[in-house]
């Protein structure tokens, strides 16, 4: 209704006697499905506050259709869209953009890189269990999830292109310009990353 109204410079009573149909690419039973996942993921992990918030988006990569939206928990709890206006943490869902950036400028997934110590100025990124691996592939290296070969990757294939990248893939929020940022530096909208990963998914489209 809001982007309706944003498109056309509707007001909202205009809306409501524009005779406008509205079509949405929405799929009630992957909805319902959305619903249960978050009903189930809050059970089992025992965040049940009202101040404990999940959100859930899923598209179809080849069409770019939004099948599944769920901005909160239950909306009449709260209405506020954690989708489109909640800025979080990606984490390492970010290391794909280093990754994919390697791979682009020619790496191979089964080169071999040296998880070790390393400093970046006064900055020492550690790896979640404090552990340090040894030679590993790009490979296994994104799949376990490792973060002193992702910060050496992104120093390595540079800082501006993987950001760049990112922003092809359709990151729009301000992305810091620093190496803490292939682990999640920097926030971004829920939205953005869902589109973002099915434009991978859709070999770049």
């Amino acid at each position: 209704m809001q982007q309706v109204m944003d498109w056309f410079g509707l007001t909202e009573q205009e809306f409501w006697q524009s005779g406008f149909k509205v079509h949405a690419t929405l799929n009630p039973v992957a909805n319902e499905a959305a619903r249960f996942a978050i009903d189930q993921t809050t059970k089992s992990n025992k965040r049940t506050a009202l101040n404990q918030q999940l959100a859930l988006m899923a598209v179809n990569s080849t069409t770019g259709a939004v099948v599944a939206y769920e901005g909160g928990k239950e909306y009449q709890t709260s209405q506020y869209d954690r989708i489109q206006k909640s800025q979080r943490s990606p984490g390492s869902t970010f290391k794909v953009f280093t990754y994919t950036e390697a791979l682009r400028q020619g790496y191979s997934p089964y080169q071999v890189v040296l998880d070790e110590p390393v400093t970046f100025g006064a900055w020492k990124p550690e790896n979640f269990d404090k552990k340090h691996h040894g030679p590993m592939t790009l490979l296994r290296a994104l799949s376990s999830s490792n973060n002193v070969i992702a910060v050496k990757l992104m120093d390595s294939v540079g800082v501006e292109n993987v950001t760049n990248l990112a922003r092809e893939l359709g990151i729009t929020s301000p992305l810091q310009p620093n190496l803490s940022t292939t682990l999640g530096g920097s926030s971004v909208y829920p939205m953005e990353l869902v589109q973002a990963f099915a434009t991978i998914a859709n070999h770049g489209t």
